[in-house]
């Protein structure tokens, strides 16, 4: 994991700094409360297969992925490693731990990809929580949001089978497209997406394999592009 140069750093924020206004957590802030967060932020490049940080570590910072994928995960007492989400470019991840007694990370963060990010500190960006009252309704819908997500997630995983899991996943990979014949790009390799879904390697490729002899997608490489979107929504 490396730290850019000063001059590499004040290039990549002036670059990127407009994402974040882009982004939720910071688009309520003022534009000197956002450029005192950035000026105290790290920029991180972390290589594939690097670790970002360790489940049990302590939790300072929050972070947002500028390109690249994080893969978040817990590694159970069997030595089995679970996978919690996969990060992509835009989103941020373990913010919700500022507001948490909890002082460690629950999870492990690891680069699927080159990964680069922006570091927050904790500390900084709730001494602006305080002060702003539209970010911190903000944050709540955020972690409400998250919530929800969470619930619908158990909820798939505990009650419904490998079908409807991948079905669900194509569906949420294309929620925010309207056109007729949707198209969007793996973010991760599908042995994660499977781990991610808790099924087997092999399960999901016969699954995404029966969805496109059934001419309800079509896959080149990464890149899905979904024939009959109707059909997915009805699939089962």
């Amino acid at each position: 994991m490396g730290t850019l140069t000063k001059e590499q750093a004040m290039q990549f924020q002036k670059i990127h700094g407009q994402l974040l206004r882009k982004h939720h957590l910071f688009s309520p802030l003022q534009d000197s409360d956002l450029e005192h967060l950035m000026h105290s932020a790290r920029v991180i490049s972390v290589a594939k297969g690097e670790f970002l940080f360790q489940q049990g570590e302590e939790a300072r910072h929050f972070y947002f992925v500028v390109n690249g994928c994080i893969k978040l995960f817990r590694t159970l007492p069997d030595g089995t490693e679970k996978i919690i989400e996969l990060i992509a470019s835009n989103q941020t991840f373990a913010e919700a731990l500022m507001f948490s007694s909890q002082t460690e990370y629950p999870v492990s963060g690891q680069a699927v990809d080159p990964t680069e990010l922006f570091s927050f500190s904790n500390t900084d960006y709730l001494a602006l929580v305080k002060t702003n009252p539209d970010l911190c309704v903000e944050l709540l819908g955020d972690l409400s949001f998250r919530l929800r997500k969470r619930l619908n997630e158990i909820e798939v995983l505990s009650l419904k089978n490998s079908t409807h899991r991948v079905v669900r996943y194509f569906m949420a990979q294309m929620a925010d497209s309207d056109e007729e014949r949707p198209t969007f790009d793996l973010p991760v390799a599908k042995r994660l997406i499977a781990g991610h879904l808790s099924i087997q390697p092999e399960t999901f490729s016969r699954i995404v394999h029966r969805l496109k002899e059934e001419g309800i997608i079509a896959m080149k490489g990464k890149q899905v592009t979904v024939l009959d979107r109707n059909a997915l929504i009805n699939y089962e």
